[in-house]
């Protein structure tokens, strides 16, 4: 499966479930609470810290969720730090097979070299039709990197891991590798040296920015200004707004459309976070997007933290809480309020499920900002 056919299947499945509410396309997994970094920036270190993996669903009633599931498209994994949990792959691998998931993306810190790269080179091999993507989070380069994470020796085992996976790469074409950094007071100056270092050193072609999300456990990680994100923006899109790949031309369309659409997400993400007049698009949390917590809580939304029920309290039949009256009633309460937030994920989905969206980004591509 190419990006393109991927894609096509994204859309054709979402724009179904718009209509039948059958389930969603695009699912957020949390594997666990623990993890190895202690990031100022994160919103779920408290949690981490008091939970200390403690609940965590199993392989063996993940994969029961997983049959319990009609098919979706994109998995994301998150936590915590997914890699700590040494049956990651085999997790990933039975929502393949029970859901025909074509697109797994993983954030990692990169600490586990030998986990991230034997066990993502193992899950692309098992996984032939889907798209395993690898998610490195760099928050500077050299030391700041460490600094930011407080974990010494960090960067140089992202580096080490960066460099297994592309020898992974070489025989696993469905195999990919990006970077994710998040913007906070911390890393407002780290944005041109991490664009450089990628760019010159690692030779990559994308990087994605967060803004912090949710209660960070260190506040003074918000005071980030829209002067201060807008620049961060545009110093992204400068580096990376053109989608360069080397690959066959459906890749090339591909990169480069997707590219077009991350600088229009940002932007209106920028435009929400400063609180500027932003065209209103209905959210899709709920009715094509999913949160699972590692502990079996499912949500609607990551943001809102309002818990629809518990897994294991439906004897882990995921369709007993998609189907309920929490759910529905959640729905229509974020439409009447109009909500609308920063959150990626949420707003890439509404994004792709939106006519109106679809009109703004041609006259975005036709007459880019300046």
């Amino acid at each position: 499966m190419n990006n393109l056919k991927l894609m096509a299947r994204f859309l054709s499945q979402g724009w179904r479930r718009r209509v039948d509410r059958g389930g969603p396309v695009f699912v957020t997994l949390f594997v666990t609470s623990r993890c190895n970094s202690r990031c100022g920036h994160c919103f779920y270190l408290d949690t981490m810290l008091e939970r200390k993996g403690h609940g965590e669903l199993s392989r063996a009633e993940l994969e029961q969720v997983a049959r319990s599931m009609p098919p979706f498209t994109k998995l994301l994994i998150s936590g915590g730090e997914p890699f700590i949990r040494e049956d990651l792959p085999q997790i990933c691998e039975a929502f393949y097979r029970h859901n025909h998931v074509g697109q797994f993306t993983i954030p990692t810190n990169a600490w586990f070299v030998d986990r991230v790269a034997d066990g993502s080179a193992w899950l692309a091999d098992r996984c032939p039709d889907a798209f395993v993507q690898i998610q490195i989070s760099i928050d500077g380069v050299g030391e700041d990197h460490d600094r930011v994470r407080k974990t010494p020796g960090n960067f140089d085992r992202l580096v080490e891991t960066v460099r297994r996976l592309r020898i992974a790469q070489e025989t696993r074409p469905n195999l990919d590798v990006i970077f994710n950094f998040t913007l906070t007071a911390y890393t407002i100056d780290h944005v041109e040296p991490i664009c450089k270092f990628l760019d010159e050193e690692l030779k990559t072609k994308q990087l994605h920015m967060n803004m912090v999300r949710g209660l960070p456990h260190e506040l003074q990680t918000l005071e980030v200004t829209p002067a201060q994100h807008a620049a961060a923006v545009e110093t992204i899109s400068r580096y990376f707004g053109s989608g360069r790949t080397e690959q066959d031309w459906q890749s090339r369309t591909y990169g480069r459309l997707f590219a077009a659409r991350k600088a229009f997400t940002m932007r209106r993400i920028h435009g929400v976070a400063g609180e500027q007049e932003t065209p209103y698009v209905p959210c899709k949390a709920g009715l094509l997007n999913v949160v699972i917590q590692e502990q079996g809580d499912v949500q609607a939304c990551e943001i809102l933290d309002r818990p629809l029920g518990n897994l294991r309290d439906v004897d882990l039949d995921f369709m007993k809480i998609w189907d309920g009256s929490k759910l529905r009633q959640f729905r229509e309460e974020i439409l009447a309020n109009r909500c609308t937030c920063t959150h990626e994920t949420n707003t890439s989905t509404n994004f792709y499920f939106s006519l109106s969206s679809y009109a703004r980004f041609a006259r975005h591509i036709i007459a880019p900002p300046s």
